[in-house]
């Protein structure tokens, strides 16, 4: 039996998905039992490469103990006092964007540190298998926008290919597990997407349609607009589409 920390994607009765670090015992199979959650007084922190330390204390920041020291007004010290008493507004405006600032600095961090990742579907499984792994990229993953008018009477169809690891990813009727917003973090089949330019809001409409029909009576407005801004700061593609005030970085 080893002992070892690894990193686990959860989801909180709250926070929604949360990065935790654990402390398992993993056998010679590969089958691993968590032991606790870990933090940098655990045993093997100090086995840890240097990035994964600082993932491992980041993680601190956001444990129910700290989040509680931090936004909790009341005299009662208990987490699951807390958990009953924090409001839903406190949740919107503070908690939720302070965790998603600090997932996505540990995520950052997570391409290039030897700490693996593994989902953990709720907080009563205390196993984990190869199965359980999370495919951690070294590069983000890219969006490309497409904008196409087959036929002159009919409106743009708008769709996006997302690459992730030099292969295109079919994103539509996938299950999604959100992580950050701006920038783009999500879990698809067990593979970690993460994008330096996006908003996850751009992304999730793609989960249930392949592409999105923009009315001819609104089109100039939307090359102007929308698709403008689009070429100044991603990768697009269009057909049939007249764009010639502006520079494309691609053309079809």
């Amino acid at each position: 039996m080893t002992e070892k920390i690894i990193l686990t994607l959860t989801k909180h009765p709250l926070w929604g998905y949360i990065l935790q670090p654990v402390l398992v015992e993993e056998n010679e199979y590969g089958k691993m039992a968590i032991l606790e959650y870990a933090d940098s007084q655990s045993s093997g922190f100090h086995l840890l490469d240097d990035l994964s330390k600082e993932i491992i204390q980041l993680s601190e920041k956001i444990s129910d103990t700290t989040l509680m020291e931090c936004f909790s007004k009341e005299k009662e010290k208990t987490i699951t006092a807390f958990h009953k008493k924090v409001k839903r507004e406190t949740i919107e405006v503070s908690i939720l964007p302070y965790i998603k600032d600090i997932q996505n600095q540990i995520l950052t961090k997570l391409t290039k540190a030897k700490l693996p990742l593994y989902f953990r579907e709720n907080v009563k499984i205390r196993n984990l298998y190869e199965t359980n792994k999370v495919i951690v990229p070294n590069d983000y993953s890219k969006a490309i926008f497409n904008f196409k008018k087959e036929e002159e009477n009919s409106g743009i169809q708008y769709s996006i290919h997302v690459i992730w690891q030099d292969e295109e990813l079919d994103i539509f009727s996938q299950t999604y597990i959100p992580l950050c917003s701006e920038p783009a973090a999500l879990v698809i089949n067990k593979k970690l997407l993460l994008f330096n330019d996006i908003d996850i809001k751009k992304l999730i409409p793609f989960f249930s349609r392949r592409e999105i029909e923009i009315p001819i009576s609104y089109e100039k407005t939307y090359i102007k607009t929308f698709i403008k801004n689009c070429m100044k700061n991603h990768e697009v593609i269009t057909k049939g589409i007249d764009v010639r005030e502006i520079t494309p970085h691609k053309k079809a």
